[in-house]
């Protein structure tokens, strides 16, 4: 987890800001490079519940990456906020984590059809097949519903693609 943390923090920042904290128990920092903002919190003394307002990151939902101290080592949780929210993350005694906050896209709504980047084809489920594990072409538009996905937005970050033909997920395999 450490070396997956150190290799996505910046070296060059755009801006910092001083969100919360003292010296006797801690303090929280967030610092943007481009369009991502990274935090660093720590706290002084017992395990507790580091919170603090993300109102520094304007507008919008955040896919949250956080890092934490845990008893057997780092762990990493992540989850999608809104910008304002309290972020409260728990911390072993001595600890603090690390966050890696990204703008959640603007998902669109309704059937779209996915067209291949330099070209007239679009992805297509072959021959309309009802199957699961029906494979995904290339192919030339024919406006058919076979070639119309949905995109479903999930709580975790992460988007649904659904086959309005079949009405069934689209699932990416290795091999």
């Amino acid at each position: 987890q450490a070396a997956r943390l150190r290799a996505n923090v910046q070296v060059v920042w755009d801006e910092t800001k001083y969100v919360s904290g003292d010296p006797l128990t801690g303090g929280v920092i967030a610092r943007r490079s481009g369009d991502r903002w990274f935090v660093g919190a720590l706290r002084h003394g017992g395990a507790t519940t580091i919170e603090y307002p993300t109102t520094f990151l304007g507008s919008g939902r955040w896919h949250a990456e956080i890092t934490t101290d845990g008893s057997n080592g780092l762990t990493r949780t992540s989850k999608v906020i809104q910008a304002g929210d309290t972020l409260s993350v728990p911390a072993v005694a001595g600890g603090g984590h690390a966050v890696r906050l990204t703008k959640v896209p603007v998902i669109p709504t309704g059937n779209r059809t996915v067209t291949i980047a330099g070209s007239s084809h679009v992805l297509d489920v072959q021959s309309r097949s009802l199957a699961n594990d029906a494979p995904i072409i290339r192919w030339p538009s024919t406006g058919g519903t076979n070639q119309r996905f949905a995109f479903v937005p999930l709580a975790d970050g992460y988007t649904r693609i659904v086959s309005q033909e079949s009405g069934k997920d689209v699932v990416i395999s290795s091999g």
